[in-house]
């Protein structure tokens, strides 16, 4: 008997499913806080449903860097409305709901994103500096103040134009970090969110 074995093409990584993901974005999170302060027997049965291992629904949790700006269905406020103002994660709650969903699932990723940036990073001289504190210092606030560590940041605006340059200043800069709350260094990019297009591989 003469058997032919039929080559398969070897298996990559980046195609395989790793589950659903969620955005906290134009501060819609903050309705699921009613449900946490007057129900949270409810918020608490919501955040197993969504987060919960047990279901897996979700397994990825990117949230909206505000800047004070309606980006599509609201507005999510800024955590830094000047360069020397120690970032608030507080003023919305996407940083909250990722703590709360943290405690859910541990293994969830989480991410950051920007829309649009505070008028103070887009008027500065050297805008890749400002832009690379304002996220270093919601980095530091967002484990200060929640317990949080962010296991990716999208660094590239939402929707816009590849920042090539700019992609590569921060990643440099944040694996070059010293005396941070956690090891930045193993913090992964998230190079370009995209619509309709592929430009990041060129």
């Amino acid at each position: 008997m003469n058997i032919q074995i039929k080559k398969t093409k070897p298996f990559k990584k980046n195609k395989l499913y790793k589950g659903f993901g969620m955005v906290s974005g134009n501060n819609s999170s903050r309705l699921l806080m009613d449900y946490k302060y007057e129900h949270p027997d409810r918020y608490n049965e919501l955040l197993e449903l969504i987060f919960g291992k047990e279901h897996l629904a979700v397994t990825h949790l990117k949230v909206e860097m505000g800047s004070d700006i309606n980006s599509s269905s609201g507005t999510e406020p800024s955590v830094m409305r000047h360069r020397e103002e120690k970032a608030d994660v507080t003023r919305g709650s996407a940083y909250m709901l990722a703590c709360d969903a943290k405690k859910v699932n541990p293994d969830l990723v989480l991410d950051m994103l920007y829309w649009s940036e505070p008028r103070w990073v887009t008027d500065s001289d050297d805008v890749f500096d400002a832009r690379y504190i304002w996220y270093k210092e919601t980095l530091i606030q967002a484990y200060n103040v929640y317990g949080i560590k962010f296991d990716c940041v999208s660094v590239n605006r939402n929707e816009r134009a590849v920042e090539a340059e700019w992609i590569k200043y921060f990643a440099n800069r944040l694996k070059s970090e010293k005396n941070c709350r956690y090891d930045f260094s193993k913090i992964l990019i998230v190079a370009a969110e995209e619509e309709g297009s592929l430009r990041i591989s060129d």
